[in-house]
């Protein structure tokens, strides 16, 4: 959403159900003078942007200006790669898209004769793609205006290994898009120039010297008048001035730290500016399977860009935070994670809990099989075997970490599947406990 003289400019979005997300590339204005919201008819074969969201629109002279965007498109993909010619086939997928297009929407006022609600002329233009966009490209990257250009903050990259696995890259860059050129500049912190500044109180007292010279000379003046004395004589009258009260300047001001690099890498962070200083609030950061909303604000100032102050930072409960130089300390904290164990607390978590309920699963199962007839006769000559209980205390600590016995790594699993394998194979292979 953006603005152009009394418009309130709207596009795009989505509509997420709960059986399918749904993309709009719909153009909507409001009259904010008529109070009126406007859904102009595009002829159908005016180029437009397809349908997306998280998308950048800002405010031009003659219009508004778009970039980017994240939408999510059908594709088809082979069924069967390990398969020849036409035993492949396909099936169709959902695939994340990030755009990377610019169009330009040029707006003109309705006629002068025209009624009072006639919307505005509006036509859509494709653009060239910016220059020296940030790489690799990025979604959730917001901007914010500030005078002719926008000013990008965040982002993040997703590379999707596999249907179900993808890894991501966030972002902490700053970079001001002119809408003028088209073109991305790096903004990069520096640090301020060492100048020795008149402290607070001496400022203040400069002032209020001036003030009170100024003061007098004018007292000294109405004085000679209603006297009737020359201006020559006012250095040798006296004034009866009342003293001023003193003003306490050793009143505590709040320091806030200056940091020499951009905020935390996140993405979707709201950005706003006022008066050359840009803000930047919240935002989300993935790592893992874990999501983390930040609750913190900074400033930077976009015309000496001296660090980033920190007005205020709510940590995270569960955020962690090692430094690179305590390794004991990593080593403990590796430890307790793959205990499941809360390295501040001790304690174990839900997911310890869950690792027990999938035991006693267990022996419910091998109690169940055991009184089948032909899964306990097979048991039992399992377990008579030797063999197989040398297996058995191989494999169990193996399975318990979800690691394949062939290749040593460790899949992917989830617990509810990891359950599942774990009954399989003690039922079916004879384990014992």
């Amino acid at each position: 959403m953006t603005y152009w003289k009394q418009y309130i400019i709207l596009f795009g979005g989505f509509q997420d159900t709960s059986n399918q997300t749904k993309y709009l590339a719909d153009l909507w204005i409001f009259d904010t003078q008529h109070f009126v919201w406007y859904a102009p008819v595009l002829p159908p074969a005016q180029l437009k942007p397809d349908a997306r969201s998280s998308f950048t629109l800002l405010p031009h002279d003659q219009g508004a200006v778009l970039y980017g965007g994240y939408s999510r498109v059908k594709t088809t993909v082979a069924a069967n790669k390990q398969a020849k010619g036409s035993a492949k086939g396909q099936r169709n997928i959902v695939k994340p898209m990030v755009h990377q297009d610019c169009f330009f929407l040029r707006m003109s006022p309705p006629p002068e004769n025209s009624p009072a609600k006639t919307p505005p002329v509006v036509r859509w233009e494709r653009r060239k793609r910016p220059a020296n966009a940030p790489n690799p490209v990025r979604a959730g990257a917001t901007m914010a205006f500030h005078k002719g250009r926008g000013i990008m903050f965040g982002g993040v990259h997703d590379v999707e290994m596999s249907e179900e696995d993808i890894d991501s890259e966030f972002f902490n860059a700053l970079y001001a898009w002119n809408i003028e050129r088209n073109r991305f500049f790096p903004l990069t912190l520096r640090k301020p120039r060492a100048q020795k500044k008149a402290t607070v109180s001496e400022q203040r007292v400069g002032r209020r010297g001036r003030a009170q010279a100024n003061e007098e000379e004018l007292l000294r003046q109405l004085a000679a008048l209603e006297t009737g004395k020359s201006l020559e004589d006012l250095d040798s009258m006296e004034l009866d001035v009342k003293p001023e009260a003193k003003v306490d300047d050793d009143a505590p001001v709040k320091e806030m730290p200056v940091l020499m690099e951009p905020p935390h890498p996140r993405f979707n962070a709201q950005l706003a500016v006022q008066e050359d200083v840009l803000y930047i609030y919240g935002g989300t950061f993935e790592k893992g399977d874990r999501e983390f909303t930040f609750d913190d604000l900074y400033t930077i100032d976009l015309v000496k860009l001296s660090g980033c102050k920190q007005i205020f930072a709510i940590e995270h409960e569960d955020w962690v935070v090692s430094h690179p130089k305590e390794k004991r300390e990593q080593h403990e904290h590796r430890a307790n994670l793959i205990l499941h164990r809360n390295p501040r607390t001790k304690k174990r978590t839900k997911m310890r809990m869950m690792m027990r309920r999938m035991r006693k699963m267990k022996r419910e199962t091998w109690r169940w099989a055991m009184s089948q007839p032909l899964l306990s006769l097979r048991l039992a000559n399992a377990r008579r075997s030797s063999k197989s209980r040398r297996v058995a205390q191989l494999r169990t600590p193996n399975l318990l970490l979800g690691r394949n016995l062939q290749t040593g790594t460790r899949p992917k699993l989830t617990p509810q599947s990891m359950t599942v394998c774990h009954i399989l194979e003690y039922v079916f292979n004879g384990f014992s406990y």
